[in-house]
């Protein structure tokens, strides 16, 4: 069983969070030349900012759209279940259509 410090620990939006955190950390660790990019994932917290560096690295040819596919998905669940609690604790309308879904 696992112990928690804290209640918003058990969410699984955290835990995903934390798994990209991880996973991007260990892609952008060897990259020596990435600049300012690596610089902006790795300070970025919005989830569609994260996914804007993954695809300037590809674009500068840094990775490959294969070699980021993983944390793409990683952070479309984030955004997802992001907009999930976002409509069941407000009374706003919110559009789950806006984040693509071309992927599954």
């Amino acid at each position: 069983m696992h112990h928690y410090w804290f209640s918003h620990e058990k969410l699984e939006v955290y835990q995903e969070s934390v798994s990209f955190i991880a996973w991007v950390s260990a892609l952008l660790e060897p990259m020596a030349r990435a600049g300012d990019v690596k610089d902006q994932i790795n300070r970025a917290s919005p989830a569609l900012e994260c996914a804007a560096g993954l695809d300037v690295l590809v674009a500068k040819q840094k990775l490959t759209s294969e070699r980021i596919g993983p944390g793409k998905e990683s952070l479309q669940k984030i955004v997802r279940m992001l907009i999930g609690l976002l409509k069941r604790n407000s009374t706003r309308e919110y559009d789950i259509s806006a984040v693509s879904d071309d992927s599954m």
